[in-house]
């Protein structure tokens, strides 16, 4: 079972509370003012792939095309499609989405960056919503709010939270 944590740096949690809170500018020339979120270009974000084994009751992740074509085709997940679009790379206005892999009950072990992805949905990204199956022992994803309910309502999933913003395309 994998699942993903967001890594903010200082600089991006300073960015969401200026933009939670926001800021009064009493002079349009001032040049403290704070400046729009720069946001990358999408057409360089990859695809997030979604696989799922019914077996192992275990949804999977990865930007890295080759390992998920491996994992449906030699571990026999099925190929869920696109869950949405990361950047490989990290650019300007992202953070990293790790992946951590379950290696004990409570353990993880840490497969490093799956891609990078907006603290904030200021750029046009979508919720990147994270669920937990305790009874699964499985996360799952979702940028769509059909597949949450249903997980909360009907799979016996709790959501966790936000775990970032990522491109639809």
């Amino acid at each position: 079972m994998k699942f993903f944590a967001l890594a903010t740096s200082t600089l991006a949690l300073a960015a969401s509370f200026i933009e939670a809170v926001g800021v009064h500018v009493r002079d349009p020339d001032d040049s403290l003012a704070p400046l729009p979120p720069a946001c990358t270009d999408p057409r360089t974000a990859t695809p997030l792939h979604r696989a799922y084994s019914y077996s192992a009751t275990d949804n999977f992740y990865t930007a890295n095309g080759t390992e998920f074509t491996n994992t449906v085709e030699k571990l026999r997940y099925t190929n869920k499609g696109i869950a949405g679009w990361v950047f490989p790379y990290e650019q300007c206005g992202t953070v990293p989405l790790y992946c951590l892999n379950a290696i004990s009950f409570n353990g993880y072990n840490d497969e490093g960056v799956v891609g990078y992805v907006y603290p904030s949905a200021s750029c046009g990204g979508l919720a990147l919503w994270r669920l937990y199956s305790a009874n699964a022992s499985d996360h799952f994803y979702t940028m769509l709010v059909v597949e949450r309910d249903r997980a909360t309502v009907s799979l016996d999933y709790m959501f966790e939270g936000n775990a970032g913003f990522i491109l639809l395309f």
